[in-house]
């Protein structure tokens, strides 16, 4: 039986006679367009005797050493054992006694079941792993889990980082989400830009949505093989500068401050964050402080000091002045300090 629960999803109730082990049930629907769509449930319900499980078999990216990726290839997992829930990855790593044959070379299974890379300095190679683990459930049953672990090389994005100017954004983070696939996992693979905001991300195959921390987003970007694609924000890289930050040294309370926080004007809602972020002389050692976000030109913005978040200056402290300002394109704006 299929009805509506109070938020409108549908919700699959009904009472199995006996145990099942991959029961696969269709499930149809029509839309107000008289569209149809369709959907395999599969069951996996045992009893006090007896535990089913279900590992997902999945494809993966091999692991190359200094990538800004994944180093865990522990499988979804569900087991029968758990009463009316719906993923048992937690009972899961609750397990205990993990054993696992088949993995690939440099890799191992931890205490709490994550199969894992063991020399980070060393790749993990391409193929078709056919892995088993053994384990023992909270219960005290033995379980025995299989999965196909396919690695692969994948394919290679890379390109430029700039700001709405066209000016090259330093240090960003970029995230690349795949669409969940029929067998209801991502691909999430984080990379981020260098000091002239060239970046390579290496993905599987497939529908992604980008976001970066320069307010720069696109979405079902359709990535088959290898290309260049280029991440131009609609939002203008702003630094908020004050001469004594790059004269003076710089050490804030807080090793990481939110010094300040920029909102547009009128709004309660944060709309920008402030970035900070030192910059360190190899030859003298002096600490200096860059502030830094990302504006949308024509918006009136405030700034406003944090005043859990003071910073000295040549063992002097300071705060920022709050301030007004319009935002027209430029690529710095000035702030105050005032003397506590």
């Amino acid at each position: 039986l299929v009805e509506n629960n109070e938020g409108g999803a549908p919700v699959i109730k009904g009472t199995f006679s006996t145990k099942v082990n991959g029961h696969k049930a269709l499930i149809t629907a029509t839309d107000a367009n008289g569209d149809k769509y369709y959907e395999y449930v599969y069951f996996y319900i045992g009893d006090e005797d007896t535990i089913y499980t279900k590992a997902v078999d999945t494809t993966r990216l091999t692991y190359v050493p200094n990538e800004n990726m994944s180093r865990n290839y522990t499988p979804t997992v569900y087991i029968s054992d758990v009463y009316n829930i719906y993923e048992s990855q937690s009972l899961y790593e609750e397990c205990t006694d993990f054993e696992a044959t088949g993995l690939p070379a440099n890799v191992r299974i931890d205490r709490h079941g994550n199969i894992v890379v063991m020399d980070e300095h060393k790749p993990v190679k391409k193929g078709v792993y056919n892995i088993s683990i053994k384990a023992k459930t909270p219960s005290g049953k033995n379980i025995t889990i299989s999965y196909k672990l396919t690695l692969v090389e994948g394919i290679v994005i890379s390109g430029k980082i700039t700001d709405a100017n066209g000016v090259p954004d330093e240090d960003t983070d970029v995230t690349f989400t795949s669409r969940v696939n029929q067998d209801d996992e991502r691909c999430v693979v984080n990379t981020k830009g260098d000091e002239n905001g060239n970046y390579s991300v290496r993905l599987l195959p497939g529908v992604y949505n980008i976001n970066s921390r320069a307010f720069y987003n696109s979405y079902q970007i359709d990535f088959r093989k290898s290309k260049t694609y280029n991440l131009k924000s609609n939002y203008y890289r702003v630094d908020f500068t004050n001469k004594l930050f790059v004269e003076k040294e710089v050490a804030a309370v807080n090793d990481d401050p939110d010094l300040l926080t920029v909102r547009k004007d009128g709004t309660y809602i944060i709309d920008k964050l402030c970035y900070s972020y030192y910059v360190v002389n190899e030859k003298t050692g002096k600490r200096t402080l860059k502030l830094y976000g990302y504006l949308k030109k024509g918006e009136t913005y405030m700034i406003i000091p944090d005043s859990r978040y003071t910073f000295f200056i040549d063992d002097v402290e300071y705060n920022i002045i709050e301030k007004e300002f319009k935002f027209t394109g430029q690529k710095t704006e000035s702030i105050e300090l005032e003397r506590l």
